[in-house]
C-alpha cells in the first residue's frame, strides 16, 4: 500500500456502524455503559497522583498550584470535570500544548538543532482525563477477556 493510499484510506469518513456491528460480533451482548459524574473523592486521588512540577501549559496552571491548593479547589475542579462529562465538552484549551524548546546540552546554543521541542499540555485537561480513565478501566474490566493481559492494572 502505498503512502498516498493510506492518506486516502484516513480521509474517508468512518463507518461507525460497521466497527460497533464487529465488535458486537466479538463481544457478545455487552451491556450500555456511559461516563457518570465523578465524585470528589476520585478527583482528590488524581491530584495526589500528580507529579510536583512547576511547568504549566497554556492554561497556566501547574501541578504544584493544583497539588497545594487540592482542599481549596477540588470542589469547583468536580463541579468543572462533571459539566464537561455531561455536556459531552473538553474545552480547547484543554487539548491544546505550549511547545517550549529545550537545549541538549552539547554544541552551539545558537544552532536550532542543538534544542528539542517539548509540549506542554494542560494539567487541568491531564486531570480530566486522569479521572475519566478510572470509569474507563473498570468497564473495559468487565467487557475484555481474562486473557488479554497488555495495559490492565495487576
Amino acid at each position: 500500500m502505498s503512502f498516498t493510499s493510506k492518506v486516502e484510506k484516513l480521509r474517508r469518513t468512518p463507518n461507525s456502524e460497521a466497527i460497533i456491528d464487529g465488535l458486537k460480533g466479538r463481544l457478545g451482548d455487552v451491556s450500555k455503559w456511559d461516563l457518570r459524574e465523578c465524585t470528589a473523592d476520585e478527583v482528590a486521588r488524581c491530584i495526589d497522583k500528580l507529579k510536583y512540577s512547576s511547568s504549566c501549559g497554556p492554561d497556566g496552571v501547574s501541578n504544584w498550584t493544583l497539588k497545594n491548593l487540592k482542599f481549596e479547589i477540588i470542589p469547583p475542579i468536580t463541579a468543572i470535570i462533571n459539566r464537561s462529562i455531561t455536556s459531552g465538552k473538553f474545552p480547547s484549551v484543554w487539548k491544546t500544548s505550549r511547545v517550549c524548546p529545550i537545549y541538549k546540552k552539547r554544541g552551539s546554543k545558537d544552532e536550532a538543532g542543538n534544542y528539542r521541542p517539548i509540549s506542554l499540555s494542560s494539567n487541568i485537561g491531564k486531570l480530566v482525563e486522569s479521572v475519566i480513565r478510572i470509569q474507563l478501566t473498570a468497564a473495559f474490566e468487565d467487557v475484555l477477556p481474562n486473557n488479554i493481559h497488555g495495559y490492565r492494572p495487576n
